[in-house]
């Protein structure tokens, strides 16, 4: 696995995923696979998690993480991001993608100085 680059910004991508309930299986295979090849092959992505909805079983969440904006982006124009795409959208029911800039792991400035209310040191 690829560790955080120091100074770097990393790209998350979020997807809320409702699938068809009579094609939740193949979905959930299908978004399996898909992860899995995305972590071993595509370049610059960190990380592919698909996590499943303890109450509904045809709801999920997708969670990308990819080194930059730039990544994502090529990411999004590559044959097994198509190929996955037209698979799943038969299956889908309604598909939300969010996107995010990573803070918790980025190196944090040294902290401030606090002053008083009162303006006394």
């Amino acid at each position: 696995m690829r560790r955080w680059r120091h100074g770097v910004v990393m790209f998350v991508a979020v997807v809320f995923l409702e699938g068809k309930r009579e094609h939740r299986a193949a979905l959930r295979d299908a978004l399996l696979l898909h992860a899995k090849l995305a972590r071993d092959k595509v370049e610059r992505c960190v990380r592919v998690d698909i996590c499943a909805d303890p109450v509904d079983p045809a709801s999920f969440l997708i969670y990308a993480l990819f080194d930059d904006e730039a990544a994502y982006r090529a990411y999004q124009e590559t044959q097994q991001y198509s190929d996955v795409a037209i698979l799943i959208e038969p299956w889908t029911a309604s598909r939300r993608v969010l996107t995010y800039e990573l803070i918790s792991d980025r190196p944090l400035p040294p902290p401030a100085t606090p002053t008083h209310p009162g303006g006394h040191a």
